[in-house]
């Protein structure tokens, strides 16, 4: 634990392309309650720009600072799953940095590797239910030559 004994430090990961239907206001307020849950709080939140959603370029250069906080609180799932399929190795690999993953919308908190294998029922629910189609208007509005 980064935090003091009582209180964890999280980032929080703002989701752009769920900001017409969730202004940034309101997911932080979101985010913040799970930190608040999760017994911390929120130091420094990043955005990913909609049109770099499949590389989280932005994320991952703020992890290769090797900030000092306990995990990254996510507002959604779906931050996972902008390519074809749930980027679970990007997963593996906070994790293998010592943070914890939190998603806040559905409640998901992930702090292992044992446990990202554990939830692969979910996480494979989740893609087949969500699946990023041309069924997906968020992924027809930015993902495809339509938009």
């Amino acid at each position: 634990m980064i935090g003091n004994a009582t209180m964890k430090i999280f980032y929080s990961s703002l989701d752009m392309m769920s900001a017409a239907t969730m202004p940034s206001r309101l997911q932080h307020v979101v985010i913040g309650e799970m930190a608040a849950r999760l017994g911390g709080t929120v130091s420094f939140y990043v955005a990913e720009d909609p049109a770099f959603m499949y590389e989280q370029y932005t994320l991952r250069a703020r992890l290769a600072l090797s900030p000092a906080m306990d995990g990254l609180i996510f507002l959604r799932l779906q931050q996972f799953a902008y390519g074809d399929k749930i980027d679970v190795a990007f997963m593996g690999e906070i994790l293998d940095m010592g943070y914890e993953i939190h998603f806040a919308c559905e409640n998901l908190s992930i702090g292992s590797r044992v446990e990202l294998e554990d939830c692969f029922p979910t996480l494979y629910a989740f893609q087949i239910h969500e699946g990023n189609t041309d069924e997906n208007p968020l992924y027809r509005q930015y993902m495809t030559a339509d938009a």
